[in-house]
């Protein structure tokens, strides 16, 4: 048996992920063009196919941030990391 996995844009509800854009020039995620695919249920079936989706993620320009991964559209946007940090701040805030 198997487990689908698939990377998602930690960016992809931000405005800088060109969310009304149509197609090209906007998050890879609202296209479903992440890394993705079938992986082992075992541990080491999971382990290894997350490595490989993560080889695969680099080669199609997607960077892992301490936020989580980001595609290559998302990465190169200037106001990304501010983004994910506002986000971030606003999760930790409705914690507490």
């Amino acid at each position: 048996m198997s487990i689908w996995v698939e990377f998602r844009c930690e960016n992809r509800c931000n405005p800088s992920s060109g969310t009304n854009k149509r197609e090209r020039d906007r998050c890879d995620s609202h296209d479903n063009n992440g890394p993705q695919g079938l992986v082992d249920e075992s541990r080491d079936g999971m382990l290894a196919g997350i490595r490989a989706l993560e080889v695969e993620a680099r080669d199609d320009g997607w960077s892992r941030t301490k936020y989580g991964w980001i595609c290559g559209y998302c990465a190169s946007q200037p106001m990304v990391m501010a983004e994910l940090e506002a986000e971030r701040q606003q999760a930790l805030a409705a914690a507490s």
